[in-house]
């Protein structure tokens, strides 16, 4: 058996998921395809369901120890003398 074409585009599915350029990197590094983000957007009856993009973020931070495009705790505050 063959995979299934994918239905949607990444266009698609950076508009409808509220994602950036760096979101779809993550996402493509764990494997989802645009047809996996579409389906994972939570209804307004599913509260407890993270957004796409805090998903995904999430899951690459477990993944891979870092999320793309945040700054590392110590570059974040620069060193301003007293």
């Amino acid at each position: 058996m063959g995979k299934k074409p994918q239905r949607h585009t990444w266009p698609e599915a950076k508009k409808l998921c509220r994602l950036n350029q760096l979101d779809i990197e993550m996402a493509k590094r764990l494997g989802f395809g645009p047809d996996t983000l579409i389906r994972a957007i939570p209804s307004p009856k599913q509260r407890w369901k993270l957004p796409v993009k805090d998903w995904v973020q999430e899951l690459h931070f477990k993944q891979f120890g870092k999320v793309l495009g945040e700054k590392p705790p110590d570059a974040a505050l620069p060193d301003v003398p007293f």
